[in-house]
């Protein structure tokens, strides 16, 4: 659950994401769940209404909020990711909203 948006009127979003990880990355994941959580409300809460209420920009959002994921990840085990191997090397293969509610 997030408030969002930064001028005008302030809407609220709640969302569920599920991560789609390696059996490696399950641990690491779990331990560092805070930093994961922060890193999306920030993400999510500066988000405009509009961005967010297109179909084509909340997959832009689900991508950036996957390479949120993995740098975090990343951070936690002492290495960024390299590009295009982020997946592989920090064992989160993917992210997905399984649940999407937007109230403005």
């Amino acid at each position: 659950m997030v408030n969002f948006g930064t001028t005008g009127r302030i809407g609220y979003l709640k969302t569920d994401v599920s991560l789609r990880v390696s059996a490696q990355a399950a641990d690491a994941v779990e331990l560092h769940m805070p930093a994961l959580r922060h890193e999306l409300i920030m993400l999510l809460g500066g988000q405009s209404a509009e961005a967010l209420a297109a179909p084509e920009q909340r997959e832009a959002l689900r991508l950036a909020a996957l390479e949120a994921v993995r740098k975090v990840i990343a951070a936690a085990a002492g290495s960024p990711p390299a590009v295009g191997d982020a997946g592989a090397q920090t064992g989160v293969q993917d992210l997905l909203f399984t649940s999407f509610i937007l109230q403005r």
